[in-house]
C-alpha cells in the first residue's frame, strides 16, 4: 500500500510536524511523488487481523481566513492533470453523466466548489447504498442501470461527472472508520439505513 496522509507546505500553509504510525510494524521509506506529495509505501507480509494507521499532523495556516475557498486554484498544470480528465475503465463517458455535468456546470469558476457539492448531494439522494450488487470491476454504466451500489461505485460516478465538467478527478482508496465496540459498551448499534460514507 501507499499512504498519502501528510499535507504539504505551500503558500497557504506550513507543516509544523507530521507523524505516521502503522501496526503491524513496517519499515517506512518515504518518497515525494510527481505532485509533491509525501508517500509512505509499505507492505505487511505477516498474517494479521487488523491494520492500524495513525497520522498526526500540526499545520499552521497562512491564510487570513482558512475557511474561505482559496482565491486561486490549487490544481497541477494542464500536463500534470491530463490523466485525471480522461475517461476509461470504470469511469465511462455517457449521456446521463454528461447531462448531470451540464445541470451542475457553474456559470463562473468561483461557484465550482458549490457545484461539486451539489453533484455529491445528487449522487447521495439518487443512488441507494447496497453491498454485493456490484463488483470491484463494475462501471458507471452498471450503476446507472442498477441505481444502487457501494462507495466505490459512487466515487466512480463523481469522477465521471467531474471529468465531464472538465474538472480533474481521481480515485483514491481509503478506510472507513468503524467502531463495533460501541454496542459492547452500551452505546447502541449502528443506525439502520445510515450509509457508511
Amino acid at each position: 500500500m501507499e499512504a498519502r496522509l501528510g499535507p504539504r507546505t505551500d503558500s497557504d500553509q506550513r507543516v509544523v510536524s507530521f507523524y505516521l504510525s502503522i501496526e503491524p510494524s513496517v519499515e517506512l521509506h518515504p518518497y515525494t511523488d510527481g505532485f509533491g506529495n509525501l508517500v509512505y509505501p509499505f507492505t505487511v507480509l505477516q498474517p494479521h487481523r487488523s491494520l492500524t494507521l495513525i497520522a498526526r499532523t500540526r499545520v499552521e495556516t497562512l491564510l487570513s481566513n482558512p475557511f474561505l475557498t482559496p482565491e486561486r486554484p490549487t490544481v497541477p498544470d494542464e500536463v500534470e492533470n491530463w490523466p485525471f480528465r480522461q475517461f476509461g475503465g470504470a469511469v465511462r463517458q455517457l449521456a446521463e453523466v454528461q447531462a448531470l455535468a451540464e445541470r451542475f456546470r457553474p456559470a463562473v469558476d468561483s461557484d465550482l466548489l458549490a457545484a461539486l457539492q451539489g453533484v455529491m448531494h445528487e449522487i447521495y439522494v439518487t443512488f441507494e447504498y447496497q453491498s454485493q450488487v456490484t463488483t470491484v470491476s463494475s462501471t458507471v454504466a452498471e450503476l446507472l442501470v442498477l441505481r444502487k451500489g457501494v462507495c466505490q461505485d459512487f466515487a466512480h460516478m463523481m469522477i465521471a461527472v467531474c471529468r465531464a465538467m472538465g474538472v480533474p478527478a481521481r480515485y483514491v482508496s481509503g478506510y472507513i472508520l468503524s467502531r463495533p465496540e460501541r454496542s459492547a459498551r452500551g452505546g447502541g448499534a449502528s443506525t439502520p439505513g445510515v450509509r457508511p460514507w
